[in-house]
C-alpha cells in the first residue's frame, strides 16, 4: 500500500513514521520541509516540499491512502494564508 504523510517531522508525524517504517507491507512517501536525519536507513522515501507548492509529488504514483498532519506555521499565519485550508 502506497501512503503519502504530509507533516511527517513534526511531532504526530514523527512518532508516526516510527510506527510505519519498518513495515514492509507500506510504502511511505512523506512530504517535508527539511530532510530528517532519524530515518536515513528505513523505507520512507522522503519528497521536499510543502503545502503551498506539491509540483515534486509528480513523481508519486498510485498513492493509496493521505494521512495530513502538517500544521501551519506562526508565519505563514501571519501572511494570511490560513484562509487556503478553510
Amino acid at each position: 500500500m502506497n501512503i503519502l504523510i504530509t507533516g511527517a517531522t513534526g511531532f504526530v508525524g514523527k512518532n508516526l513514521l516510527n510506527k510505519l517504517k519498518n513495515n514492509k507491507k507500506y510504502k511511505i512517501f512523506a512530504l517535508v520541509r527539511k530532510y530528517p536525519e532519524d530515518f536515513k536507513n528505513s523505507n520512507i522515501t522522503f519528497i521536499k516540499g510543502n503545502l503551498f507548492n506539491l509540483s515534486n509529488l509528480n513523481k508519486i504514483k498510485n498513492i493509496e491512502v493521505i494521512i495530513h498532519i502538517a500544521g501551519l506555521t506562526k508565519t505563514i499565519y501571519e501572511k494570511n494564508f490560513y484562509y487556503i485550508n478553510t
